[in-house]
């Protein structure tokens, strides 16, 4: 009893011990933001600019509408981008935000150009980027095998795809997609291919190096030679007709950004206190965000 006493003592005189730390949290110093990414196939250049945050600031992103945005193609001047406002939830980041103001300049911009933006604010230092627009390598889908059809919502199918790399850097983005009344639906992508991996190690269960939807990357194993790649994918009945294979060529900056995005939410899971930290990468000079350049190509999937 004496002992159980004792125990019980030393849990309460514990247990009453509190100690307060004040922490000596500097003011954060905002930053510009900035996201923009130059696509072949469209017909204008855009950017998205807003400010960065504190971690213990509350309140969703705010973007502004009164920067002055300018753009140069190989250091010549193109021209101040307009802003408009644009409906919530609709961009190209997939953001939920409040108020969305999109600038933008209707320009049409070409493969193997350079491209730079300059952008200041009153209440925030300039900042500057500049990305290279990569050229699209043309592919072809040699084969479509229907490894399981019928299924409950759609088939399991394998197909063979070979380009050839250029004599340089390069950097890739593979996917499957269906589109439907304007929306685009991508499909899970499963290869044993050694040129890419999944963020969550090198080796998925059965043998699988690469689990997703978004396959990213470079051609350090078969630079400047043709390339083969077979995977997996599961297509749904109500898109069978309309299924594509993209074969993206993406800038190194937005590759980096995107391999770093991944691994920010592999690590945390969507959650603030799981993982250790990852920096989402940046190529923004005096402030945060990416400016990347991607140069789409598809081809239809017929089987």
């Amino acid at each position: 009893m004496r002992k159980l006493s004792i125990i019980l003592l030393a849990f309460l005189f514990i247990s009453s011990c509190e100690i307060v730390v004040d922490l000596d949290i500097p003011p954060h110093e905002s930053l510009l933001v900035v996201n923009s990414v130059i696509n072949s196939s469209k017909d204008s250049l855009f950017a998205y600019v807003s400010y960065s945050q504190g971690s213990f600031d509350i309140g969703s992103v705010a973007y502004l509408n009164h920067a002055v945005v300018n753009i140069y193609e190989d250091n010549v001047f193109l021209g101040a981008m307009s802003y408009q406002s644009i409906p919530q939830n609709f961009n190209e980041f997939d953001m939920s935000i409040d108020t969305l103001y999109k600038y933008f300049l209707a320009y049409s911009p070409r493969a193997e150009s350079m491209y730079s933006l300059q952008v200041s604010h009153p209440n925030y230092p300039d900042i500057e980027a500049q990305t290279y627009l990569p050229k699209a390598v043309p592919f072809s889908i040699d084969t479509v095998l229907v490894l399981e059809e019928n299924m409950e919502y759609g088939s399991n199918i394998s197909l063979q795809l070979s380009f050839e790399d250029l004599e340089e850097e390069n950097f890739y983005r593979l996917r499957v997609f269906a589109r439907k009344n304007n929306y685009y639906y991508y499909s899970e992508i499963e290869t044993s291919d050694a040129s890419m991996f999944s963020n969550e190690g090198p080796v998925q269960s059965g043998g699988s190096t690469f689990y997703g939807r978004d396959a990213l990357f470079d051609d350090q194993l078969f630079n400047g030679e043709q390339k083969t790649i077979t995977l997996d994918s599961f297509v749904y009945s109500d898109f069978s007709s309309d299924y594509s294979l993209e074969l993206s060529s993406i800038s190194k900056e937005y590759f980096l950004y995107l391999r770093s995005i991944d691994l920010y939410n592999n690590n945390n899971n969507f959650s603030i206190i799981s993982g250790e930290p990852i920096q989402v990468y940046s190529n923004i000079e005096n402030g945060l965000g990416i400016m990347g350049s991607i140069s789409y190509n598809s081809e239809d999937i017929n089987y």
